[in-house]
């Protein structure tokens, strides 16, 4: 996803906040600088929140707090049959985002 989102972000002149929500089972849970560094190629100027679990709703939650105006996720991968297409996150992010959603 950050390809598209960078072309789009470059192209309308965005600013970009990366969203990142910890796996709470993780045993080093990135922190801001971690996230910058890993966005820094395609959103150099990006800044970082840290959301709250679970991951859908930090971003959805970002997403009203920045008062975005697109959401861009990954597809992710399924635990069932029903979530299979999107995922679990990305299928609630597109139900609950106060903005349109882009997913790649």
């Amino acid at each position: 996803v950050f390809p598209a989102a960078a072309l789009l972000a470059r192209r309308f002149g965005a600013r970009v906040v990366a969203v990142h929500v910890p796996d709470t089972g993780a045993a080093v849970p990135a922190g801001p600088a971690d996230v910058k560094r890993f966005v820094a190629s395609d959103f150099a100027d990006a800044s970082v929140l840290i959301g709250q679990a679970p991951a859908w709703r930090g971003i959805v939650q970002a997403a009203v707090d920045e008062k975005a105006d697109v959401v861009a996720v990954a597809r992710q991968g399924a635990d069932n049959i029903g979530e299979e297409i999107l995922g679990t996150t990305t299928d609630r992010v597109l139900r609950h985002a106060p903005c349109p959603v882009l997913v790649a």
